[in-house]
């Protein structure tokens, strides 16, 4: 698990919010997984308003990205009414609403403050939202995404965001299979997978995927990463049509909608040409 100097951190933000500050949570990887943690760390920061919060021309979204002892630290800011209600989150938050408050109310770490995840509700998990974040680390991996992020000078790790698809959709497993369960760690994540393999709720193959990209995470490569990669495109269809029950014509246009106008053109084109039954 990472190193992280939270007293730092703290410190931090309370120079920058005083009185504001809330409460401060750990999520993802670096909190929540025993594998050796190859991104960045994400905090949730609660605060009393959002005043204060730096602001981007392009977006309402509320982060921040600084460095400390040189480990990227990402401020994801919000307040607890924002969490509460769908529509003031989604002004503030790039993430899924439903996802991410149950993330918070049973897969973060208290770190600071007064802990307000009692507050929070447990609402059903949106699995379109769920299954597009997918995608949408899946579509970075494209030749026109990597080419494109390059002439920009904001090269794009193919292969870490090919686990990170994978990691999402295995969650997305979950909830669809086990909506009441709140398993957000990576290891008991992979555990329900096998027992869900077992019990004949998903194919072997979302296991082995699962596998790959958790021993990628400790630091052996992907094997024959583009042939995988392709398979892992129509598994991911696949499983997602059998798992909702339903068509390739629903999946297609959640994919065409994406985040507002964003296409996922790459991997409709591979599934209308190879099909996604095998």
């Amino acid at each position: 698990m990472t190193t992280i100097d939270i007293e730092k951190i703290i410190l931090d933000l309370q120079s920058k919010f005083n009185e504001n500050l809330v409460s401060v949570y750990g999520i993802g990887s670096a909190f929540m997984s025993q594998l050796p943690s190859t991104s960045d760390v994400d905090l949730i920061v609660m605060l009393s308003n959002t005043d204060d919060c730096p602001r981007n021309d392009w977006s309402t979204f509320l982060f921040e990205s600084v460095k400390i002892n040189g480990t990227e630290i990402y401020y994801l800011y919000g307040t607890l009414d924002d969490y509460l209600d769908k529509q003031r989150f989604e002004k503030v938050s790039f993430a899924n609403w439903e996802w991410a408050v149950r993330s918070l109310k049973f897969g973060s770490k208290f770190l600071w403050g007064k802990d307000i995840r009692s507050n929070l509700p447990e609402p059903d998990f949106s699995y379109d939202g769920i299954f597009l974040r997918s995608a949408y680390h899946l579509e970075f991996t494209s030749e026109y995404k990597l080419k494109d992020a390059e002439l920009k000078g904001k090269p794009i790790n193919a292969h870490m965001r090919f686990s990170k698809s994978i990691f999402k959709f295995g969650f997305l497993l979950l909830a669809i299979h086990y909506p009441s369960m709140n398993v957000f760690d990576k290891e008991g994540i992979h555990d329900q997978l096998k027992s869900a393999v077992k019990e004949g709720k998903i194919e072997k193959q979302s296991l082995e995927f699962y596998d790959m990209a958790m021993t990628y995470r400790k630091g052996k490569p992907f094997e024959d990463y583009e042939n995988n990669r392709l398979r892992y495109m129509k598994l991911l269809i696949r499983e997602t049509i059998n798992g909702l029950g339903v068509s390739w014509d629903d999946v297609k246009s959640l994919l065409k909608k994406g985040f507002g106008s964003y296409p996922f053109q790459e991997i409709i084109d591979h599934v209308e040409t190879h099909g996604y039954l095998s």
